[in-house]
């Protein structure tokens, strides 16, 4: 089976929690969220989708910043 991407949402804001819908299609689904964050601005807790809490997979840090 082939890997495609279906769609993509974006967002952006300077709250502490910040909300956007987007929808997944097909019988064989996967989302992956990606977070992106200036130095020293706010800290990611967590992402769910649909209520329920979301693996984080990976974090990646750059010059002593997680990102």
């Amino acid at each position: 089976m082939a890997v495609a991407v279906n769609t993509a949402t974006s967002s952006s804001g300077t709250t502490a929690t910040l909300t956007f819908a987007h929808t997944t299609a097909g019988s064989d689904k996967h989302l992956i969220v990606g977070v992106a964050l200036r130095p020293g601005t706010v800290t990611v807790n967590t992402v769910t989708y649909a209520g329920v809490s979301m693996t984080r997979l990976t974090a990646d840090q750059v010059n002593s910043d997680v990102k």
